[in-house]
């Protein structure tokens, strides 16, 4: 049986100016959809993790003042930019990059009243006061809003000039302005780029000493993983200035506690999820590949299960993608031992069902090769594991579970029949009756796919225990397709 060839998919972006993360993963076509987690029986699923595009630099909540009316807002955010203008700078900026970061709304108040020339200016002071407070003006003030390119032109290369600095501080800050800028469209990511943005922050995580300084570095990788994240021109233009190599170093010197160690797992899926990327580039996978699976294990030892999960997620993703890409890729995973260490830690009761979710999707692009589903039904707690989030209350963990069960069971009539031996149906049973009729069809399709391919020794329990929800599948209620099973089961039974 010859492996499906990988899904289409087009590339989705969208802002996200909150402080909380929200994910984005590839369209793909698709039989069965849960609110975004699709799969179709046989195909790879691709995704990708839209980071979190903008990011805005508070104090403490009590620092940053309470909220206020619209009204006062207005006139607080207005007080401060005459301020500005008329020379008194660190207050100015002080009240404003508090307002600010407190209402979204007092960035387009400040653009309005054309505040943008003067915190330019600033940029300008011989005081390290001053330029610290305008940064951080200028971080707030990109998070906030997207700002047109005629003003990104004005205030990029001025940013670009403290990244060439000596004072880590100003690079930290403005390599964060600059990643919310690219955070906003596709044309103000070709913009940084044609304005040279990329040799600038590349040069910045170039050497591992220079990497040592954590907030620095977070701010660089998550303005390149919002670049990569743009055309693929720009995944291009990261390549020509070495961001492979970097990212190798990157790996091998970052502990897992660093807080870059996240933003440093986006910016390799930005960059190796994507198909172009596998052709202009396949001997880079061989090396990316071992390093995302220790990093993987890595962060599995850690005792903290929440940032555990939060470190996880984007080499989670990025496994996924890079099996995804191809067989090749595929069988190389199920050559490493690690790999089936983390899948099974990842399905074990202790993850939560976000965890279950991203394994299980991992495990969706493994078996398209069918040698992979065959090294997954030899690993005996892999399969009970799955089997047991079959009839999970959690729709889309159980849907991804099914995909894969229905998957096993194309293999061959062997394969089949160790399923119907390990018992497959009693664990499939359950989901029968979970009223989701979306998931009812597949575990029907899982029935009759059993059911005609494998010996009758062990049907008479079954029967006992599928007869009724059956028979309740068979009311006018139900839809027409999932009653022609229901009635096609009985009749295998």
């Amino acid at each position: 049986m010859a492996a499906p060839s990988p899904l289409s998919h087009e590339n989705l972006s969208y802002k996200h100016p909150t402080s909380s993360p929200s994910f984005i993963r590839k369209a793909v076509k698709a039989n069965v959809q849960f609110d975004g987690f699709r799969f179709a029986a046989g195909q790879k699923c691709h995704r990708e993790r839209l980071i979190l595009s903008k990011r805005l630099k508070v104090e403490t909540l009590e620092d940053a003042g309470t909220l206020l009316s619209a009204q006062e807002e207005y006139e607080m955010t207005e007080s401060a930019t005459k301020l500005l203008k008329s020379g008194r700078k660190v207050d100015a900026l002080t009240t404003l990059h508090r307002a600010l970061a407190r209402d979204e709304s007092n960035a387009k108040t400040f653009i309005k009243l054309d505040g943008l020339p003067a915190l330019i200016g600033c940029f300008f002071a011989p005081d390290s006061e001053i330029l610290h407070a305008a940064a951080w003006c200028a971080i707030n003030l990109t998070a906030g809003m997207s700002l047109s390119l005629k003003r990104v032109k004005l205030l990029s290369p001025i940013l670009f000039q403290f990244l060439q600095g000596s004072d880590v501080a100003m690079q930290e800050l403005c390599a964060w302005a600059l990643g919310n800028i690219a955070g906003d469209s596709a044309s103000h990511k070709d913009l940084l780029v044609q304005q040279g943005c990329v040799p600038a922050l590349t040069e910045l995580v170039s050497k591992s000493h220079r990497v040592m300084y954590e907030a620095r570095t977070h701010s660089v990788l998550f303005a390149l993983a919002n670049i990569a994240r743009g055309s693929y021109d720009c995944v291009r233009c990261l390549q020509e200035h070495c961001i492979y190599k970097h990212i190798v170093m990157m790996m091998e010197n970052l502990p897992v506690t660093s807080q870059s160690c996240s933003q440093l797992g986006w910016l390799i899926n930005s960059i190796y999820f994507r198909t172009e990327s596998f052709t202009d580039s396949r001997e880079q996978f061989s090396t990316i590949l071992p390093l995302v699976l220790e990093r993987c294990y890595q962060i599995n030892q850690m005792v903290d299960t929440r940032y555990r999960e939060k470190l996880m997620l984007p080499f989670l993703r990025c496994l996924g993608n890079l099996i995804g890409q191809s067989e090749e890729v595929a069988l190389e995973a199920g050559r490493q031992l690690v790999f089936y260490d983390i899948v099974s830690r990842g399905l074990s009761s202790r993850s939560t069902a976000f965890v279950h979710q991203e394994i299980l999707w991992i495990l969706s692009n493994f078996i398209v090769e069918p040698s992979c589903c065959v090294l997954v039904l030899c690993q005996p707690s892999l399969l009970t594991n799955i089997l047991n989030l079959c009839p999970t209350p959690n729709v889309k963990v159980c849907a991804a579970a099914l995909h894969i069960v229905e998957r096993m069971t194309h293999i061959s009539t062997q394969m089949s029949q160790y399923l119907f031996d390990q018992e497959v149906l009693m664990k499939v049973c359950p989901v029968l009756s979970c009223g989701e009729f979306e998931l009812v069809e597949k575990a029907l399709d899982i029935f009759i796919e059993l059911l005609e391919t494998t010996s009758k020794d062990r049907e008479d329990s079954l029967k006992e225990l599928t007869e009724t929800p059956l028979q309740m599948l068979l009311s006018p209620d139900v839809p027409d397709s999932v009653s022609a099973k229901a009635k096609r089961t009985l009749s295998l039974l």
